[in-house]
């Protein structure tokens, strides 16, 4: 889908928004209560997302943030959205956070997840420690925006993200750390390849050698083949970290 006027991954981001990201649960109108004649949360969010459509994006953020105010977290999501990108509002990452943090509250992962991301853009007052919070509660909901799948998506450049090697590695080491064996994978051939990090054949070893012990694809392959390639000095670090890694606790 394409929006009208903007570039596809920010079209990703908004259409995304005209569906309630997990966890974000609408409110019914009887729990939050609207002025007499007044359109309902609900009734608001309906007309946010069809203004959405139209490319009608001033409009579009008036009504979300109508519907917002009154308790709707799929509202408060999509007018972070808005704020992130800048449409219909003027960018303001803070103002995004601050709508991502309300939605968040009413469990709603997708917001978690993007509002870990404009943390580790840097947001004033904010720490890189918040953001990993919020990351590592979804991780362990078990959503489809996990390390391993982000750092999918930045590795092939799926989902509306761009093909980012470094991104991708940052993300495959969290997933590691959890103990996900296709994450091991990944980042063996990065630092095979010595794409988003430094070429280090002995890094690469340890997570092949990790692979294979759980029968991973080519990895047994992949584990004779550098031992070939490296020397004995190599190899016997290479082994040691193998024997000793452990996932996060």
């Amino acid at each position: 889908m394409r929006i009208r006027g903007i570039p596809r991954s920010a079209a990703v981001l908004l259409a995304a928004s005209l569906s309630a990201p997990p966890g974000c649960t609408p409110v019914a109108p009887e729990e939050r209560g609207s002025p007499a004649g007044a359109p309902s949360p609900a009734e608001q969010l309906e007309l946010a997302r069809d203004r959405l459509r139209r490319g009608e994006y001033v409009e579009a953020a008036g009504a979300y943030r109508a519907s917002a105010e009154q308790g709707q977290a799929e509202a408060q999501f999509s007018l972070g959205v808005l704020y992130a990108l800048g449409q219909g509002v003027q960018a303001d990452l803070a103002e995004a956070v601050r709508w991502y943090s309300r939605a968040a509250e009413a469990s709603g992962a997708a917001a978690r997840y993007n509002l870990g991301e404009k943390y580790n853009q840097g947001v004033p007052g904010r720490s890189v420690d918040d953001a990993r919070s919020w990351i590592a509660a979804l991780s362990r909901l078990g959503e489809a925006s996990s390390p391993l799948a982000v750092g999918s998506d930045y590795h092939f450049g799926a989902q509306g993200l761009p093909k980012d090697a470094e991104r991708a590695y940052h993300w495959f080491g969290r997933a590691a750390e959890q103990g996900h064996a296709m994450a091991w994978y990944r980042l063996a051939q990065l630092h095979l390849e010595g794409r988003g990090a430094p070429r280090d054949p002995v890094r690469a070893y340890m997570w092949f050698s990790l692979c294979a012990a759980r029968g991973l694809g080519d990895a047994q392959w992949r584990v004779r083949d550098l031992a070939a390639r490296m020397s004995a000095e190599e190899l016997a670090e290479a082994q040691r970290l193998a024997a000793e890694w452990k996932p996060a606790e």
